[in-house]
């Protein structure tokens, strides 16, 4: 279940700092009379250093905003909808977007999207499937498959150089 909360804080971020990253492109590209080619010409675009600045230094109070406005935000309307728990309630999941382990999910996650490139989370694991040791350590118990997933590994970028190892919960 905080794999999912995690997960669902991951992808709103990313999908939103994406959007805010297209409009702000587009925006400059109009501005200046740019023709804009490919998706990474953000590094090229006059002022994008100044914006990448802003918006790394500004995270802490974006990230506040979007937790303030969970309740009228798309962040928290997704995470109800799609976060597939069995004993899923509403009553009990609006409490736990309400908990410090939400507000800092959503702050740690805005701070991996924001960075150029984003950082990835690994979302290629399946319960009952064998694992990669060098990715993933265990949990309490030893095995080689997978019961269920307590934290993702976390890369650099996507495709990019592991950062800090992924939780398991293994099994024979």
């Amino acid at each position: 279940m905080v794999t999912e909360q995690l997960w669902f804080c991951y992808q709103e971020c990313k999908n939103i700092s994406l959007k805010q990253t297209q409009t702000i492109r587009q925006t400059i590209a109009e501005s200046f009379n740019l023709t804009i080619d490919s998706e990474n010409t953000e590094p090229n675009l006059p002022g994008w250093k100044e914006i990448s600045f802003y918006r790394k230094h500004h995270g802490d109070d974006f990230a506040t905003s979007l937790i303030t406005k969970c309740t009228s935000q798309k962040l928290c309307e997704n995470i109800l909808e799609n976060w597939d728990y069995s004993y899923k309630s509403e009553m009990f999941m609006q409490e736990l977007l309400k908990t410090p382990f939400f507000e800092k999910c959503v702050h740690l996650c805005w701070y991996m999207a924001i960075q150029e490139p984003m950082m990835y989370l690994d979302d290629k694991l399946q319960v009952d499937t064998k694992y990669n040791k060098t990715e993933y350590k265990e949990y309490v118990q030893t095995g080689d498959k997978i019961r269920y997933i307590v934290w993702p590994a976390l890369y650099l970028h996507e495709k990019g150089p592991l950062l800090y190892k992924g939780v398991v919960q293994a099994y024979f």
